[in-house]
């Protein structure tokens, strides 16, 4: 039988669980179904907590947002010609499920149905269209440098150390290679690409580049939904600005399609059939005509069913950059990613907000950790 500090511990854990959908432990998209133990047998927990659909990981309460960064990649993965690869870009629950999914319509393979995240029938019940070992790579290497999905401040992947980066697009690249016997398009779809597309560019020649944007006050609604007291909106406006500014620097040049997310489910087929064209213009070979039925399952109006909250309101940076991004949904086709909106990052908000954020998840930790040693201590006092 355990120590009863560790059967105390595990105590603590499944009551803890309650409160959260999965525990992790140092494995992306893992659940916790046993406690690591350390040389000696006694237990080592991972404070990290999956809040994120499909169970990736938001943040570890313990990780400081500051970076760990030095010099820019200087050696490149040889270029992947072939097969044509399609990023879907764009922030948490801005629709990039959706778009993903419409591609996957037109013959662009995505993986696997085992490959995939699994939908989850409260958030995201039709599918998230993106691939776990791609979601777990992305993953893995924001943890290696001292972030997470949501834990973002000050991060920049031009100063990420060259050899983590050398890593991570030879790890992407691998799976990418066990991909190419579907014969066909590539489309890799997931929000953390908005902070890194820069490794993917490294080897990847002439991708076709789709942006979903959907109006970031529902962003934030989404996600408080999804993830409830575990948020403020404006940490989640602040994240979202961080997201696309990143994503926009990282396509700053090139000729991109962009989606607005409300008019997908509102005008299915028109916005469907524009995202055919502007795919074929890009250099997408063979994709199929207007799918009816299948795009009647995907595209339902209930889908947009996240409601602002009554004190959401953007900032004057984030209603520029909004208001540009729609102006690029509204184009009839491709437009050059030029004369991006200059503002400022939002990293100091991030930041504060993370590290309060943090000291709250530690000392919710420690309050109970206390409170469970006062119930060993009282339980052993009754059995003496």
């Amino acid at each position: 039988m355990p120590p009863l500090r560790d059967r105390a511990l595990t105590k603590l854990y499944a009551n803890f669980t309650k409160f959260s959908r999965f525990l992790v432990n140092g494995t992306i998209l893992f659940p916790l179904n046993t406690l690591q133990r350390d040389s000696k047998g006694g237990i080592q927990p991972s404070f990290a907590i999956v809040l994120d659909w499909g169970g990736a990981v938001i943040a570890d309460p313990f990780v400081t947002p500051e970076c760990r960064m030095t010099d820019p990649l200087s050696t490149r993965e040889p270029l992947l010609a072939e097969p044509k690869i399609i990023f879907v870009i764009g922030m948490h629950r801005s629709g990039t499920s959706v778009l993903a999914h419409a591609i996957n319509l037109m013959g662009a393979f995505v993986g696997d149905d085992r490959e995939l995240v699994p939908p989850d029938p409260s958030i995201n019940p039709t599918g998230y269209w993106e691939r776990a070992d791609i979601v777990a790579e992305h993953d893995r290497f924001l943890r290696s440098n001292g972030f997470a999905w949501a834990t973002v401040a000050n991060f920049a992947i031009e100063h990420v150390d060259e050899e983590r980066r050398r890593a991570h697009a030879g790890a992407l690249r691998g799976i990418v290679d066990g991909m190419l016997h579907a014969g066909s398009t590539l489309v890799i779809k997931d929000p953390r690409l908005c902070l890194l597309l820069p490794v993917w560019n490294e080897f990847v020649e002439a991708p076709a580049y789709v942006v979903a944007v959907r109006d970031p006050r529902k962003v934030a609604a989404s996600l408080m939904a999804a993830f409830p007291n575990s948020f403020t909106t404006d940490f989640l406006l602040a994240l979202w600005q961080k997201y696309m500014q990143s994503a926009l620097s990282a396509l700053a040049g090139k000729r991109v399609l962009f989606v607005s997310y409300a008019r997908m489910l509102r005008d299915g087929e028109a916005e469907y059939r524009r995202l055919r064209a502007g795919l074929s213009e890009l250099g997408v070979p063979g994709l199929s005509a207007f799918n009816e039925d299948g795009l009647h399952g995907l595209l339902d109006g209930r889908l947009d069913r996240s409601k602002p909250s009554p004190h959401a309101r953007l900032d004057e940076d984030q209603q520029r950059l909004f208001d540009w991004l729609l102006r690029r949904c509204e184009s009839r086709g491709l437009v050059d990613v030029t004369d991006l909106p200059a503002m400022p990052s939002p990293d100091s908000i991030l930041c504060e907000l993370e590290k309060v954020r943090a000291a709250c998840m530690r000392n919710g930790w420690n309050m109970a950790t206390r409170r469970e040693a006062a119930a060993v201590q009282s339980l052993m006092a009754h059995t003496a």
